[in-house]
């Protein structure tokens, strides 16, 4: 079994990101992206996403196999509370627990920051399954001066 940490993610790991990401875009429509980002890009998107929202790693023994980030929901004022999140994969990193270990780790910090709806999008060889919604305690409380939900399952 292997050492897994997750962390937040540095700027020194965009190229390793960089190179789980370029996969996706070459091989697959997941992306939505027809050319893989110079380094540079991927860099400045990880500083803006950072600026607001946790961007995290998956490190199996050392090795960084995968991360995930969030970002605004459709982006206007209302939907503050509910935000995307998005995880990528080292395309050899199957049936490892890898993708619900970070699933995981992602969704608690989003419920630690006061995020109350998390969507997600499942895709599948470029084709879209289903849309997911973890939805967290519709009204945030006060608690040591910031807002704390519970999860509702």
């Amino acid at each position: 079994m292997s050492t897994v940490l997750i962390r937040d993610a540095k700027l020194s790991d965009a190229p390793r990101l960089l190179e789980i990401y370029s996969y996706y875009v070459k091989n697959t429509a997941i992306t939505v992206e027809y050319n893989v980002p110079s380094l540079e890009e991927f860099r400045h998107r990880m500083k803006n996403i950072t600026l607001r929202y946790p961007y995290i790693v998956l490190e199996a023994d050392g090795k960084v196999m995968g991360y995930a980030y969030a970002g605004s929901f459709i982006g206007r004022a209302a939907y503050d509370w509910s935000c995307e999140m998005t995880v990528y994969l080292d395309r050899t990193a199957k049936k490892l627990g890898f993708g619900r270990k970070i699933y995981e780790a992602m969704e608690q910090r989003l419920k630690d920051m006061g995020i109350l709806n998390l969507h997600r999008l499942y895709r599948q060889g470029g084709r879209v399954l289903k849309p997911q919604q973890c939805r967290f305690s519709r009204s945030p409380r006060l608690q040591n001066g910031r807002h704390v939900q519970k999860m509702r399952l």
